[in-house]
C-alpha cells in the first residue's frame, strides 16, 4: 500500500514539477541541505498539496529496503523537469498492439513483447522508470488529458523556468543540455562559484600569498576540511564556500571544485599568476561572427544564431557553467578586429581600458617582439628559493645515480620508417597483442627510437633500469615498421641484442650495426631471398651525467646540426632527471618561446613511449 500511495505522490510531483517556482524550489532544497532531524517544511511556501506528497515521500518512500525520500526529491529538484518532458513523450503509438512504454519499443507478437521484458536492457529501463515515477507506465495514465495537471489545459512552462532555447532547429538531446545549463545558471551553487571566482581574481600576488600562508599548509590543497577553509576566510567567502561544498546536503560534503582537484580548482588558482585570468587568446584574426566559448568561426549571424543550437556548443556551455557557475562567456579575445596587436594583457569583459592598461601591455613581452638591437630587460634574482624547496621533500635526493641505465644506437636499412624497442622488462608502454597470437602471446613493453640524421642511426634515450641489478643480462629485440600508418605491420628482426646492466649512476650504450640484418618485408617477409649476415654489436657505458645534456648535443653533431629540427633530449641532475623535445631555430635571430604545459595527465612509464615523454607530448 505504501509503495501505491508514494507512486502517486512521486506521479504528481513530476507533473507540477514545471510549474514549480524558483522560490519553492529553493525552499524545498535547502530544507534537504539539512540534517534529516531538521528538515522544516512551510504549508504557505509549498503549499497543501505540494506539501502533503513531499511528506508522504520523505516518510514512506523506499529502494530496496533502504529509506531514499530525501534522494528522490533531491533528483527531483535537479531533473523533474527532464522527467515530465519524457513522461508526456511517452505515448503508445495509434495501431501498435505490443508497445514498451518503459524502451519505447514496438513488438511484432506477444511473444517477441515477453522476450523483450526478460533482456537486461528492459529490466534496467524498468527500474529506472520506477524510480523516477513511482508507477508502472500502464498505470501511468499517459493518455489522460488530465495528467498535466492543470485540468483539461495543459500549462506550458516559461522559457525561464525551464530553460528551453526559444529559437528552433535544437534538437531534443541539445535542448535536454540546455535546460540542464540552464539549471545549473539558475542555481545558488553558480552563483556562488562565480563570487568566488570574482573574489580569488580580484586579489594580488601578495595578497594570494598572505591567504596561503594563513592556511599553514606547504600546499594549501591539502587542507583538511571544509571548516577549516573557512577559518582562513571572511564571512561572505566562507558562506559561498559551504554553498558550494554542501551542494548535495551537508552530510554529503564535496571538495573537489574548491581545493581537491590538483590543477584547476579554486584554491590551485591562489598559485597563479594574476594575469593568467585576464590573458586573452592570440593568434590569426577571426571575422566578425565567431563564438569565443567554442572557438568557433561562423560565416554570418545566421550560422552563428545555428550553432549556438548544436551539441558542441550546448556541452561546451554545461561545462562552463559546472566549472565557472553562472559567470558570462568569454566575448572578446587578442583576435578579435577591435585588438592592438600589443594587446596581449586584454582581458574579455574588461570593456574599454585606460591608457596606463595599454601601456603595461606593451611591458609583456609574450612574443618576443623586442629588436635584436636593445639590451634584454633586467631580471630581478630569486633571492629566497620557494617555500619547502629545501626542508620539505628529499625524496628525489640522489636518485639518478642510484639507477642503472641503458640506451641504443642501431644502423636500421634506410628504407625503415619507425623502429622500436622491445623487453619483456616494464620499460615502456605495453605491446598491443596481435590479434592471431591471442593469449600465446608473451607481454612485452616497448620503446621508441628517434633519427639522428647525424650518425644516420636510430637512437633511443637513457632508459632507467631499477628494476634489474647491475651485472645481469638484459635481453632486447628490434622492431621495424617499413610503411606509414597506424595500421602498418611491424616485423621483428631475427637477430636480438644482449647487454649487461652497467652500474648505477652509468649508462650502457649498445652499438649495433643491423644492416644486414634487416630489409623490408612488407609484412610478409620472403626469407629465402633475403640475405643475412652477422650483425656487429659492441657496447659503450660512460656516467649518465656524461650522456644527457650536452652529451646528447654533442652526439647529435652540435647546434649547427640540430637547427631546424627537433628531437628528444634529457637533462639531469643528481637528483633529478628531465625529458623535453628540444627543437632548435634555423636561424640566429630571436624567436619565440615554446611552452608546453602537461598539467595533470598520467604519464608514467605505460604512458611514455619514449623514457621520460608522454605520448601526448606535441
Amino acid at each position: 500500500a505504501s509503495t501505491t500511495i508514494c507512486g502517486d505522490a512521486k506521479l504528481r510531483l513530476v507533473r507540477l514539477r514545471r510549474a514549480l517556482e524558483a522560490g519553492q524550489a529553493e525552499a524545498l532544497e535547502n530544507a534537504l541541505k539539512r540534517k534529516r532531524d531538521e528538515c522544516p517544511l512551510h504549508e504557505p511556501t509549498l503549499g497543501p498539496e505540494i506539501l502533503a506528497d513531499v511528506n508522504t515521500i520523505l516518510e514512506k518512500d523506499t529502494w530496496d529496503g533502504a529509506p531514499t525520500g530525501r534522494q528522490w526529491l533531491w533528483d527531483w529538484l535537479q531533473e523533474g523537469v527532464d522527467w515530465a518532458a519524457k513522461l508526456e513523450e511517452t505515448k503508445q503509438p495509434a495501431g501498435e498492439e505490443y508497445y514498451c512504454l518503459a524502451c519505447w519499443k514496438a513488438c511484432f507478437s506477444d511473444r517477441e513483447m515477453e522476450k523483450h521484458k526478460q533482456t537486461k536492457d528492459h529490466r534496467k529501463r524498468q527500474r529506472t522508470w520506477s524510480w523516477r515515477y513511482g508507477v508502472a507506465p500502464e498505470a501511468a495514465g499517459l493518455d489522460d488529458a488530465s495528467a498535466s495537471g492543470s485540468g483539461n489545459r495543459r500549462v506550458e512552462p516559461s522559457p525561464e523556468a525551464t530553460g528551453v532555447p526559444t529559437a528552433s532547429g535544437a534538437s531534443k538531446a541539445v535542448a535536454e543540455l540546455l535546460r540542464k545549463t540552464s539549471r545549473i545558471n539558475e542555481s545558488p551553487v553558480a552563483s556562488a562559484k562565480r563570487r568566488l571566482l570574482e573574489y580569488r581574481n580580484s586579489l594580488t600576488c601578495e595578497q594570494r600569498q598572505a591567504i596561503l600562508t594563513r592556511i599553514g599548509y606547504p600546499r594549501a590543497n591539502d587542507v583538511g576540511s571544509l571548516r577549516e577553509l573557512q577559518e582562513c576566510f571572511d564571512h561572505n567567502v566562507a558562506s559561498d564556500l559551504k554553498e558550494v561544498a554542501c551542494e548535495r546536503g551537508e552530510d554529503r560534503e564535496r571538495l573537489d571544485w574548491i581545493c581537491k582537484e590538483p590543477t584547476f580548482s579554486w584554491l590551485s588558482g591562489f598559485y597563479w599568476h594574476p594575469d593568467a585570468t585576464k590573458l586573452e587568446q592570440q593568434g590569426t584574426p577571426h571575422g566578425d561572427f565567431f563564438c569565443h566559448l567554442c572557438e568557433s568561426p561562423c560565416w554570418s549571424q545566421e550560422e552563428l544564431d545555428r550553432h549556438k543550437l548544436t551539441r558542441r556548443h550546448a556541452e561546451n556551455a554545461l561545462r562552463w557553467a559546472e566549472q565557472m557557475g553562472n559567470m558570462e562567456h568569454p566575448s572578446h579575445c587578442g583576435r578579435c578586429a577591435d585588438s592592438q596587436p600589443s594587446c596581449s594583457s586584454k582581458s574579455w569583459g574588461s570593456g574599454q581600458r585606460s591608457k596606463s592598461d595599454r601601456d603595461e601591455d606593451r611591458d609583456l613581452d609574450l612574443e618576443h617582439r623586442r629588436s635584436s638591437a636593445l639590451p634584454d630587460p633586467e631580471v630581478k634574482p630569486e633571492t629566497t628559493p620557494p617555500r619547502g624547496f629545501r626542508d620539505i621533500y628529499r625524496g628525489d635526493k640522489g636518485k639518478v645515480l642510484a639507477v642503472p641505465y641503458v640506451s641504443v644506437a642501431a644502423k636500421v636499412d634506410r628504407r625503415a620508417h619507425a623502429v622500436k624497442l622491445v623487453s619483456r622488462l616494464p620499460i615502456g608502454p605495453k605491446e598491443k597483442q596481435d590479434k592471431y597470437q591471442g593469449r600465446r602471446q608473451d607481454k612485452r613493453w616497448y620503446v621508441e627510437l628517434f633519427w639522428c640524421l647525424y650518425s644516420k642511426t636510430w637512437k633511443s634515450l637513457a632508459i632507467p633500469l631499477p628494476m634489474v641489478r647491475p651485472g645481469e643480462s638484459l635481453d632486447f629485440s628490434v622492431s621495424v615498421q617499413w610503411s606509414e600508418g597506424e595500421k602498418a605491420p611491424w616485423e621483428e628482426l631475427d637477430e636480438r641484442l644482449s647487454v649487461q646492466v652497467p652500474r648505477c649512476g652509468e649508462v650502457a650504450v649498445l652499438h649495433a650495426d643491423l644492416l644486414q640484418c634487416s630489409a623490408p618485408g612488407g609484412g610478409q617477409v620472403d626469407h629465402q631471398s633475403r640475405y643475412r649476415g652477422e650483425c656487429s654489436v659492441w657496447v659503450d657505458c660512460k656516467p649518465i651525467l656524461d650522456f644527457v645534456g650536452r652529451g646528447q648535443v654533442d652526439a647529435a653533431g652540435g647546434i649547427s646540426e640540430l637547427r631546424g629540427t627537433q628531437r628528444p633530449m634529457q637533462f639531469a641532475t643528481e637528483d633529478v632527471m628531465m625529458s623535453f623535445l628540444f627543437w632548435v631555430p634555423e636561424t640566429d635571430a630571436p624567436a619565440p618561446v615554446l611552452l608546453f604545459f602537461h598539467g595533470d595527465m598520467p604519464r608514467s612509464t605505460g604512458q611514455c613511449p619514449q623514457p621520460g615523454l608522454a605520448d601526448f607530448a606535441p
